[in-house]
């Protein structure tokens, strides 16, 4: 046995204030997370993924150390009403003077700490007929319980998937660092060949995972093999990020270094499946780490059966609509009527924030050029900052998004990005509702932008 399982439980100091403290540490881990990635401190982001794993740990088992003492106050508060049940129906049945005096002396209590005559005979009738709340204080204990794992399960889902991500944005940022210092590009065939095998392991761990969640819940009524199953595919998804995530920005330092981005389209596109599937897995993970979570509380039972009913009436795939793929000069020549929604793939210039009059708000604005054909088209997110979820210039980028051409500023024609709304497509999806449900540990579409782009990696 380990962590504070291991600890004699009169030694623990009451868990109203374990948690808060285990969940401070671990918001405060967060928020160094946070620092060391603006601060683009690569090594000590990598150290920090240990901090973060064993604050998670921590959580995990403070949440089977909780349901373990709840099992046991449990079955103890279960005797202690019993008990004091049998001694009230004993002073109700009782018709001796002596007892008519007990019962005198608790109204006359009752009355003073209630004030109110009226409640203080009610309660104690309650209390002689067995139907006073006293008699049932496993409901108060088990809503301290729920109370407090409300918070520290949601706690450890976000710390164990943020530690996983501290490994893979490290990892890819001191790729692209070192590849760079080493001037190694620009790349060759067989590196995109590499980049594509690894897109498409990816690509089966991610579709595996995805099948094997939703067939288990679908047709499977197993709580533990449920849970062995999170365990299983989260190491997976684990143990491959330290793997893929370095090999992109190795290979993005590589394509860096070409003396002209044009005609690398296949090579870009490579990348970007890789850091598309990446981010879709550390959504798989973090859901992953709430079953683990859930399926260590007291409520489980309950909580399985309604993750499984989550199955009904719901496909597995994802109902996010994507475009029709098409290519910027393609988009200029005329295809696609306004208010079509096509997907095109480019590299970002001339990002910025401008006015926009419809509505008035600013939106941001960039020019999207095509690497097949040189093209570019103009590209608006409105009411939002793309800036500030990580898009810069010269950053690949997948974008689902409307035709414009009457729009003042999408001569002769423009793209406004598609947003992702989950709330009615979850309702169709299992992989949406586990998309939404998730999106505080994981943010599969920032601002609900129905986009992928590759990572902020230059400084220039």
């Amino acid at each position: 046995m380990t962590g504070l399982r291991a600890l004699p439980l009169e030694s623990l100091p009451p868990f109203n204030q374990t948690a808060p403290d285990l969940v401070g540490a671990a918001d405060q881990a967060q928020e160094t997370f946070r620092a060391l990635l603006l601060g683009r401190s690569w090594d000590l982001l990598h150290s920090h993924a240990a901090t973060l794993s064993g604050l998670a740990l921590a959580l995990l088992e403070h949440i089977h150390a909780r349901t373990g003492v709840h099992a046991y106050h449990t079955t103890y508060l279960a005797e202690r009403d019993a008990g004091l049940a049998q001694v009230y129906a004993a002073l109700a049945a009782d018709t001796s003077g002596q007892a008519d005096d007990i019962r005198d002396a608790m109204l006359t209590q009752l009355t003073a700490e209630l004030g109110d005559p009226a409640a203080a005979q009610a309660a104690l009738d309650a209390l002689l007929a067995g139907t006073h709340p006293l008699f049932d204080s496993r409901a108060a204990e088990r809503s301290a319980v729920t109370t407090e794992l409300d918070v520290v399960v949601p706690a450890y889902a976000q710390t164990a998937t943020l530690a996983a991500r501290a490994v893979a944005d490290s990892g890819l940022y001191k790729a692209y660092d070192i590849t760079t210092a080493l001037a190694a590009g620009p790349d060759q065939e067989a590196d995109t060949e590499t980049v594509t095998d690894e897109a498409t392991v990816l690509r089966t761990l991610h579709d595996e995972t995805v099948a094997a969640l939703f067939t288990h819940l679908d047709t499977t009524d197993d709580g533990q093999g449920l849970l062995d199953l999170a365990v299983t595919v989260g190491e997976r998804i684990t143990a491959r990020l330290p793997v893929s995530a370095p090999l992109a920005g190795a290979y993005l330092a590589l394509l860096h270094q070409r003396p002209a981005t044009q005609g690398a389209l296949a090579q870009h596109r490579a990348v970007l499946d890789v850091v598309e599937l990446l981010e879709r897995l550390q959504v798989l993970l973090a859901y992953a780490r709430l079953v683990q979570a859930e399926m260590a509380t007291p409520d489980r039972g309950r909580w399985y059966g309604n993750e499984r009913r989550r199955t009904e009436n719901r496909q597995s795939p994802s109902g996010v609509p994507a475009g029709q793929p098409a290519g910027a000069q393609a988009l200029r020549d005329g295809t696609g009527a306004e208010g079509d929604l096509v997907s095109v793939e480019g590299l970002v210039s001339g990002l910025g924030i401008a006015d926009d009059p419809a509505p008035p708000k600013f939106s941001t604005f960039f020019d999207l050029t095509d690497l097949d054909d040189g093209a570019s088209v103009r590209v608006r997110a409105h009411m939002f900052s793309l800036a500030n979820n990580g898009v810069q210039d010269g950053a690949f980028v997948r974008v689902n998004g409307f035709v414009r051409r009457a729009a003042p500023w999408a001569a002769p024609v423009g793209l406004d990005v598609d947003r992702v709304d989950l709330t009615e497509l979850r309702r169709q999806s299992w992989y949406d509702d586990v998309t939404a449900r998730v999106r505080h540990h994981a943010l599969l579409y920032p601002d609900g932008m129905s986009m992928f782009f590759t990572p902020a990696v230059r400084l220039d």
